[in-house]
C-alpha cells in the first residue's frame, strides 16, 4: 500500500493539467508532430527536411513518444511517456537493490524522491528515461557478472544500445562504472576490459557512426559554448538544481530525506573507523568505489559542454542511487524503519 501510495503521488503532478510544464518538452512535441506529418501537405515539413535514419543518441525519447501517438494523441502520449519514466525510476531502483544489496533493499523508497527532479522540469526527458535504463542495465550486469554467456551478451547489448540510445552521457558513465567495479573486484585491467566491453560493445559501434556523421556535417557542435563552475558552486548546485523547485518550502521537503542516506553513509564509516578498518571497508566495496569515483568527477565535469547544459548536475541521479546500497544498516527497530519510510512518504 506505500509504494503504491507514492507511485500515485509521483503520477498526479504529470496528469493533473492540462499540459506538463517542462522547458524543453514542446521541443519533442514539435519533432515527434514532424515526424508523424512529414509527408502531410497541410504541414509542408517535407519540403525543408528530412528523415535521419542514423541510430544517434538521445532519439529514445521521441520513440517511445512517437509510438504512443499511435494510441493517444500528442499531449496525452506526452503525458504517458512520463508515466514511464516515473514508474521505471522505483522499479529500476529496487531492481538494483535487489541483486547488489537485498539488505538494503528499504533504501529504495528514496528512489520515488528521484523523479521530479532538475532534469524532470527541465524538459531533458531523453536523459530522465536513460536513468532507469542505466540501474536495470548495471543491475543485470553485475548480476551476471561472473558468468556472462552468449544469451547474457545478447542481453546486455540490447541493454547497451538502450542507453545510448537514450543519452551519451549516460552510456559514458555506464562504461566507466562497469569497468571501475570490476577492476576493483578482479584487480585486473584485462578482466575490467573485457567486462566493460561485453556489456558496451555495441554503443561504441553506434557512437562511431554517429562520430563520423557528426563530423561530415559540421555546426552541431559548438566549442565555445564550454565552462565549468567553482568547487562551491558545483557542491550548492548537487543539492540545489537536484531538487530543483520554484517553491522554497518544496525544495526543502524534497531535499530533508536524503539525510538519511547522509546518515547511513556517515555511521558506515564511522563504524569501520572505530574497527581500524576505513580504508578497507572502502576499498573492499566496488560500488562504493564507483560512487566516490563518480563523486570526485563531478567537480571537473563541464557545466556546459558542447552545447549541453547542466551537464554535471546529470550525474546526480546516477551517484545517489549507486550510493543507496552502499550504506550500513540504517537500524534494525521497527520504530526507525517506520521514520525512515514515513519521511519519504512526508
Amino acid at each position: 500500500p506505500v509504494l503504491l501510495l507514492l507511485l500515485v503521488a509521483s503520477l498526479v503532478p504529470i496528469w493533473v493539467g492540462e499540459r506538463f510544464p517542462s522547458q524543453n518538452g514542446p521541443w519533442y512535441l514539435l519533432i515527434v508532430h514532424m515526424l508523424k506529418e512529414l509527408g502531410n501537405p497541410q504541414w509542408d515539413y517535407s519540403q525543408y527536411y528530412e528523415i535521419n535514419w542514423h541510430p544517434v543518441p538521445h532519439m529514445l525519447y521521441e520513440v517511445l513518444l512517437w509510438s504512443l501517438t499511435y494510441v493517444a494523441p500528442l499531449l496525452t502520449a506526452e503525458k504517458l511517456a512520463l508515466s514511464i519514466c516515473a514508474v521505471l525510476v522505483p522499479a529500476s531502483i529496487f531492481y538494483f537493490l535487489s541483486v547488489v544489496a537485498p539488505d538494503k533493499l528499504l533504501m529504495g523508497y528514496l528512489s520515488f524522491l528521484m523523479i521530479h527532479t532538475h532534469s524532470f522540469y527541465r524538459g531533458y526527458h531523453d536523459f530522465v528515461l536513460s536513468v532507469p535504463l542505466f540501474f536495470f542495465v548495471l543491475g543485470f550486469w553485475y548480476r551476471h557478472r561472473n558468468r556472462i554467456g552468449p544469451k547474457v551478451c545478447a542481453a546486455l547489448a540490447v541493454g547497451a544500445v538502450a542507453i545510448y540510445l537514450a543519452h551519451l552521457f549516460t552510456f559514458a558513465i555506464l562504461v566507466a562504472t562497469v569497468g571501475l567495479v570490476r577492476l576493483i573486484e578482479t584487480r585486473s585491467l584485462r578482466k575490467a576490459v573485457w567486462s566493460t566491453v561485453c556489456c558496451t560493445w555495441p554503443g561504441w559501434l553506434l557512437f562511431v557512426d554517429f562520430l563520423l556523421l557528426a563530423l561530415t556535417h559540421p555546426g552541431g557542435f559548438v566549442l565555445a559554448d564550454t565552462s565549468f563552475l567553482l568547487p562551491h558552486e558545483a557542491t550548492e548546485n548537487f543539492v540545489r538544481k537536484m531538487f530543483y523547485s520554484i517553491s522554497f518550502p518544496g525544495y526543502v521537503v524534497a531535499t530533508l530525506p536524503w539525510l538519511w542516506l547522509v546518515y547511513g553513509l556517515a555511521r558506515r564509516f564511522v563504524v569501520a573507523r572505530a574497527d581500524g578498518r576505513l580504508l578497507k571497508s572502502i576499498l573492499s566495496d566496488p560500488l562504493l568505489v564507483a560512487t566516490l569515483t563518480l563523486c570526485v568527477l563531478y567537480f571537473f565535469v563541464p557545466d556546459k559542454f558542447l552545447g549541453w547544459h547542466y551537464v554535471a548536475i546529470r550525474m546526480t541521479p546516477l551517484i545517489l542511487g549507486l550510493a543507496l546500497p552502499c550504506v550500513a544498516q540504517l537500524a534494525s527497530t521497527n520504530l526507525v524503519r517506520t521514520a525512515f519510510v514515513m519521511t519519504v512518504c512526508g
